[in-house]
């Protein structure tokens, strides 16, 4: 087992993580996408916030969430996705008196 995982490790790419036997056949082109970039909005406004201010060390800032993704939080996931619906399915069923 241990041998098989080395081999796959070893194919992937180490820019993308794609395994190059499929990446780099001349067949595959175009038939890779990349989605947006994924990242935590919070440190992004964090980052705007910064700069420009470099040279001002005793600024500290906090990170708010605006009234509308404060109430969408507080309703809770969108059942509709099927990661969201398996964590609120568990979380209901770690509620005292479930059964």
């Amino acid at each position: 087992m241990a041998v098989a995982v080395d081999m796959y490790e070893a194919d992937l790419c180490s820019g993308c993580g794609m395994p190059r036997t499929y990446s780099m056949d001349p067949d595959s082109r175009n038939h890779y996408h990349a989605n947006d970039p994924a990242g935590c909005n919070g440190c992004r406004a964090l980052a705007t916030a910064k700069k420009g201010k470099q040279n001002e060390p005793h600024l500290y800032y906090s990170v708010q969430p605006d009234e509308a993704l404060v109430a969408a939080m507080e309703a809770g996931p969108v059942r509709d996705d099927p990661f969201s619906a398996f964590l609120a399915n568990l979380a209901e069923s770690d509620e005292p008196g479930a059964a």
